[in-house]
């Protein structure tokens, strides 16, 4: 794992030739993380020829709600989910 500072991403690195960048806030960011991390690559004398192919597969976003959610009655109201809760010891 290679782990970039500015912009705080870690990517993965396969011998296959594919990166897996995670951490980015932007396509913007994971494309300058992609090619820093290209960049450095070809500084420490890896061949690569040509540009990197860059797709954007996932994107997180995360929230937080003031006060608390009834997550059952929530499971109902929004269809389509799944709410297992968890047995107290």
């Amino acid at each position: 794992m290679f782990r970039l500072k500015k912009p705080r991403t870690a990517t993965l690195i396969f011998s296959s030739g594919k990166m897996v960048c995670t951490g980015a806030k932007s396509e913007d960011q994971a494309k300058k993380a992609v090619f820093k991390v290209v960049s450095e690559l070809k500084k420490g004398g890896i061949v690569i020829q040509g540009k990197p192919e860059i797709t954007i597969q996932n994107i997180v976003a995360s929230a937080a709600l003031p006060g608390r959610v009834d997550l059952e009655k929530s499971t109902y109201i929004l269809g389509r989910t799944m709410y297992e809760p968890v047995a107290a010891n």
